[in-house]
Parts: C-alpha cells; structure tokens; sequence
C-alpha cells in the first residue's frame, strides 16, 4: 500500500485531536513510518542470536528479564544502533508528511525550510547547498555516536 494513503485519515486524526500545525503531530504520525520498518529490521536481527547463548544465562541462574537486559541486549546493540540510525534518517529527512501537517513558519521541519529556498522555477542553490549540509550534520553526529556500537561478529565464540 503507498504510503500517500495514509495521508487523509492522519491528517483527520491530527486535526481532531488539535495538533495540526505543530511539531506534536509530525511526533505522533512518524512512529506509523518507523514502526513497521524497526520491527522488520530487528525481528531478523533477534532471530541471528543464537539461543543457546539465552539458554546459557537460563541454567546460570539469569530470570527472563536479567537474559534480556544483560544477554541479548548488548549482543543486539549492533542491530539496534543500526536501526536507530535508519529510523533517525528517515524521520529527518521525510518531506510528504511533514508538507501535510504542518504549514506554520515556525514549527516547519528543515526539509520544508529547504523547499520554502525554491520560488517558482528560481532556485537558490548557494542557500540550498549550504542548508543540505546543514541538515546533514545531526545525521552525521548520530552515526558518529552509534558508530562504536556498529560491530560485526560480537557472537562469533560465544558458544562452543
């Protein structure tokens, strides 16, 4: 299904609850972007640990919540932060939904800041250019802090 579906029922439901033209509603509509491809992205990411490490922490004595806080959690970090930064991306450089809910100057996201650049068919690209990257750089500080967690082989040897 093409995401422009969703477009009028988020937008009544924004509008009914009363957070149209505010960074609220982009807030409460985003997750319905990331959501889906988060779970998507770390089921199989779950599934590639091995449960022998989890049976492992069973029979050392771990109860459900100490396996998962201690065991599985930090063996996924890799998954998590890659995910992290997807969802992160996508949420800040997404233009449709954004377009939609918020028109007000202030609450406007940069991508829509970027777009206001462009009046008719005169581009601005000295502006544009310079606000790209701009917009790129908090991308680039989440990549740079999820960075260390990006490690691949954390449970090669874990099981023997």
């Amino acid at each position: 299904m093409p995401r422009a579906v969703l477009f009028i029922p988020l937008y009544m439901l924004v509008t009914a609850i009363g957070i149209n033209n505010s960074i609220y509603g982009l807030m409460l509509i985003y997750p319905t972007i990331t959501i889906p491809y988060a779970t998507w992205m770390l089921i199989s990411y779950f599934r590639s640990i091995p449960d022998e490490i989890e049976e492992a922490a069973m029979i050392d004595g771990c109860s459900r919540i100490r396996t998962m806080t201690k065991i599985i959690f930090p063996l996924s970090a890799p998954g998590i932060a890659a995910t992290f930064i997807f969802s992160f991306t996508l949420c800040w450089s997404e233009y449709l939904y954004a377009l939609v809910v918020v028109t007000k100057g202030a609450d406007k996201t940069i991508t829509l800041g970027l777009s206001d650049m462009i009046v008719g068919d005169v581009f601005a690209w000295g502006p544009l250019m310079g606000g790209s990257i701009i917009a790129s750089i908090p991308v680039i500080v989440m990549y740079l802090f999820t960075s260390k967690y990006m490690v691949s082989g954390m449970t090669v040897g874990g099981v023997k």
